[in-house]
């Protein structure tokens, strides 16, 4: 089946998306900070052949002739992050004009839609019980303390920036899997339960105001002695949109090797499927999977794709990649 634009009706907004460590470079300059991510690269043996992003696509310096090369391609929408570091250098306290001017400047009248977090599944997860983001943190501990952090500042940002934009359209957006069971049975169904409520359910319930989903995944109540007095009546927020990002699905199967949920994603070339760069499967049907699940949340006002895609190579041929 081929598709063209007009498939998708004239109310589809089309785009393309950056994030700030990933191409900004610029990592001292006009009053930035260190972050997480700064200190994470520097410790010997945590990322692949010793990269770095002090210079990584120099968006920083670029930025003006970049965005006009956008503009050249008829890109109609841009979503970019803001490194917290050029705002805050020290994490907290002292404000860093540069930064804060810069982005007033540049920003301030013209963004209509604002997102708080991007994917906190990902850096609580990959960076503070895997270790292997940064901070490079690990263990159950620091992941749940992670989580009602992250899941505390998604609400409290949104009331933040609603209160000085009213007119602004304010959202959050939550990697989501499609998840299947590996094999047809109770014990691979109940795994699905509970790598669900870890990775599709953890962060958008408590902001819908139900608190975490710990009836399926027990191991979350101990996230209570996380919470402090009054913090559950401050975990929700009625969000102008909910961002929805997914690459493909997940078949999960049950394990005693993983004590915490006693479950297991089966990956793609160990299914012999066709897969990415990133070794997942090619299943474009996931996103339209997602997008069913989050819709069954009825107070969600608004639903965007904001990430999706597949990584492959890109081949060159007569010094153009095709």
């Amino acid at each position: 089946m081929s598709l063209t634009k007009a498939d998708f009706g004239k109310n589809f907004k089309w785009g393309v998306s950056t994030a700030a460590y990933q191409i900004e470079g610029g990592y001292n300059m006009h009053g930035k900070g260190q972050s997480i991510w700064d200190e994470f690269v520097n410790k010997k043996g945590r990322i692949f052949k010793n990269h770095h992003g002090k210079i990584a696509c120099d968006f920083y310096t670029r930025y003006a002739k970049d965005i006009s090369l956008m503009a050249g391609l008829n890109i109609p929408n841009y979503r970019f992050s803001i490194a917290w570091s050029r705002i805050f250098p020290n994490g907290a306290g002292v404000v860093n004009r540069d930064g804060v001017d810069f982005c007033v400047k540049h920003f301030g009248d013209r963004i209509k839609h604002w997102i708080v977090l991007n994917e906190p599944m990902v850096f609580t997860g990959a960076g503070y019980f895997l270790g292997v983001h940064a901070p490079g943190k690990k263990g159950l501990n620091n992941f749940l303390a992670a989580v009602h952090h992250a899941s505390m500042c998604q609400a409290e940002g949104g009331r933040l920036i609603k209160s000085l934009r009213p007119l602004s359209k304010v959202g959050t957006t939550f990697s989501c899997s499609h998840i299947e069971p590996y094999r047809n049975i109770e014990k691979d169904l109940i795994a699905v339960k509970k790598v669900d409520a870890l990775l599709n359910r953890l962060f958008i319930e408590p902001l819908l105001g139900k608190s975490y989903p710990v009836n399926d995944l027990k191991i979350l109540q101990r996230i209570e002695k996380f919470i402090m007095p009054g913090d559950e009546a401050k975990l929700a927020f009625d969000m102008d949109f909910i961002g929805v990002q997914n690459y493909t699905r997940e078949l999960v199967s049950h394990t005693t090797f993983m004590p915490f949920i006693k479950a297991k994603i089966i990956k793609g070339n160990k299914r012999k499927v066709e897969t990415t760069l990133m070794n997942w499967e090619v299943y474009p049907e996931s996103v339209y999977h997602c997008l069913k699940k989050f819709d069954n949340y009825k107070s969600i006002k608004e639903l965007i794709i904001t990430e999706s895609g597949a990584a492959f190579f890109d081949i060159m041929e007569d010094g153009v990649i095709n």
